[in-house]
C-alpha cells in the first residue's frame, strides 16, 4: 500500500472512530414524572416546531401527548393539536435515533437542534460534523438507514 492510500485509510478510520466515539455523547430523551413510565422524546423539543419558520423549540411540560409509547412536549396548544391530527408527520424517523448512524446500522444519540427535513420528514443527528457528513451523501443515507431500520431498529426508539 502506497504512502497516500495509508494516510487516506488512517484519516477515514479516525473520522469513523470519532463519530462512533462521539455518538454517546449527547442525550435525547429524558426521564417523565414518576407517575408516568414514558419517556420525553427529542430531549423536551417541540416536534411540530421544526417544521415551523421558527425552528426547534423546547416544549412545555404542561403540553404534551404520547404516540406510540413515547412523549412529546409542545411549546403551544395550536403545536399539539397539529400533532394529535397526525402524530406521524412530525415524529422523527428512525425513533429519534441519529440518521447518519442508522445508515451505519448504529443507534446513536443527537443534538436536538441538529436536524435535517426533507421530504417533509424530520432527521435528527448527533452533532454539526454528523451534518456535514450526512449533507454530502444524504440520498445514499436514507436509503441504508431505512433498510437498517427494517431490519434492527423498529423496537429501539430513543
Amino acid at each position: 500500500m502506497n504512502r497516500f492510500a495509508r494516510i487516506t485509510f488512517v484519516c477515514a478510520a479516525a473520522s469513523a472512530a470519532t463519530f462512533f466515539a462521539l455518538s454517546n455523547q449527547y442525550v435525547t430523551t429524558v426521564e417523565a414524572s414518576k407517575s408516568d413510565q414514558t419517556t420525553i422524546q427529542i430531549s423536551g423539543y417541540d416536534p411540530v416546531s421544526y417544521f415551523n419558520s421558527s425552528g426547534p423549540l423546547p416544549g412545555s411540560d404542561k403540553l404534551h401527548a404520547s404516540h406510540n409509547g413515547q412523549r412529546y412536549l409542545f411549546s403551544s396548544a395550536e403545536n399539539l393539536e397539529l400533532f394529535k391530527q397526525n402524530p406521524g408527520k412530525y415524529t422523527p424517523q428512525f425513533g429519534g435515533n441519529c440518521a447518519l448512524g442508522m445508515s451505519f446500522g448504529r443507534q446513536s444519540k443527537v443534538d436536538p437542534e441538529v436536524y435535517e427535513i426533507v421530504d417533509g420528514k424530520l432527521y435528527l443527528l448527533l452533532n454539526p460534523g454528523t451534518k456535514r457528513m450526512w449533507d454530502k451523501k444524504q440520498d445514499r443515507h436514507i436509503v441504508r438507514a431505512n433498510t437498517h431500520w427494517q431490519k434492527t431498529g423498529k423496537d429501539k426508539v430513543r
